[in-house]
């Protein structure tokens, strides 16, 4: 018989050692809470200049001119200048005056008589004098003509004569004005 052939038995293999078991970790640290971080303020800016800005409706001009008395040939007053008579009352009469205000015109407020008879009165002014023709021009210029009376009395204890100086005086809407001499009377007032 033969002989089995001997096997090579195999040493028993070595379990493998049992890894070690990490330590329990201790958790981690976490960092302190720090201050929140500063964040930079935002620096100023300069503000940007201010330039005017273009306004819808466009800026009305100032009236900074005086209006002007227009005495033409065809003006009329009543009496004439320079008339002596004899009256306790009369009308001073004033007709086709004109007046002119250049633009921009705000427009004519009124025109009116003043008078004074002088060492006893101060000045005395008319109502406006009524506007026959004119006004305000496409241009923005003022152009008008006028009419107008005031009554006077003088009293009769009054030394003779008195001398009533009179003029006409024009003003416009912006305060603007213009005076013009334009009698001399000598009056005498005597008792009817």
């Amino acid at each position: 018989t033969s002989r089995p052939a001997a096997t090579n038995t195999l040493e028993p293999t070595k379990a493998p050692k049992p890894s070690k078991t990490p330590k329990a970790t201790e958790p981690s640290k976490t960092p302190k809470a720090t201050e929140p971080s500063k964040t930079p303020k935002a620096s100023k800016t300069p503000e940007p200049s201010k330039t005017p800005q273009a306004s819808d409706t466009p800026e009305t001009p100032i009236d900074t001119e005086s209006p002007e008395i227009i005495i033409k040939e065809d003006f009329i007053i009543a009496p004439e200048d320079g008339s002596n008579f004899e009256s306790c009352e009369f009308n001073i009469e004033i007709d086709k005056v004109y007046v002119s205000d250049p633009k921009p015109s705000s427009g004519l407020d009124w025109i009116k008589i003043k008078y004074k008879v002088e060492g006893h009165t101060g000045l005395i002014f008319s109502d406006p004098l009524d506007i026959f023709c004119g006004g305000m021009n496409g241009d923005g210029s003022w152009y008008s003509g006028h009419r107008g009376s005031v009554e006077v009395e003088i009293e009769e204890d009054w030394e003779d004569p008195v001398t009533i100086n009179v003029w006409l005086k024009a003003m416009d809407n912006a305060g603007n004005y213009d005076i013009q001499s334009v009698a001399t009377y000598t009056v005498t007032c005597e008792d009817d």
